[in-house]
């Protein structure tokens, strides 16, 4: 299956959040105590560039964007949620992403963000995209729960 990609709209990222995965609304919630669209919206807004993923018939399966870091010049923080429908389309996430990873360090040579520890899968995927992956650490938002850094620097923008 071939996924189309546009630049996000907010009603894009709306969609998105009201259409979840349960693994992408845990990693919203290590990261904000906010509901799910105003997550995305905030996130949405913060972005220097978003895009969204639409299948065939236009429907959003995923919205990812790249946040400037505050005060760390050529370092972006990469975000990437998913609709439920998006676990029926492994392949399809497989073909595009290291497309996609090029683009981001077109824009920033430094790309940073955590992930929830339990994110198995989100983790592996990252792993295989050639990030480097931290120790786990203390959400600072929800006591008891673990998030893992990554970062992933490209010498040859």
């Amino acid at each position: 299956m071939n996924l189309d990609f546009d630049k996000a709209t907010l009603e894009d990222a709306l969609y998105i959040a009201d259409h979840l995965r349960p693994s992408d609304r845990e990693e919203c919630n290590a990261h904000t105590a906010a509901a799910a669209r105003t997550t995305l919206e905030t996130a949405w807004k913060a972005s220097s560039h978003a895009w969204t993923a639409k299948s065939a018939e236009g429907t959003p399966i995923a919205i990812l964007g790249l946040v400037p870091a505050p005060g760390m010049s050529g370092t972006g923080i990469p975000w990437l949620l998913c609709a439920e429908e998006a676990d029926t389309m492994p392949k399809a996430f497989l073909k595009y992403t290291p497309e996609y990873l090029g683009v981001l360090h077109a824009i920033y040579p430094r790309l940073l963000n955590a992930v929830p520890s339990t994110s198995t899968k989100t983790l592996a995927w990252l792993k295989h995209l050639g990030f480097t992956l931290g120790e786990p650490i203390p959400s600072p938002i929800l006591a008891g729960v673990q998030i893992t850094p990554f970062y992933r620097v490209e010498t040859h923008v």
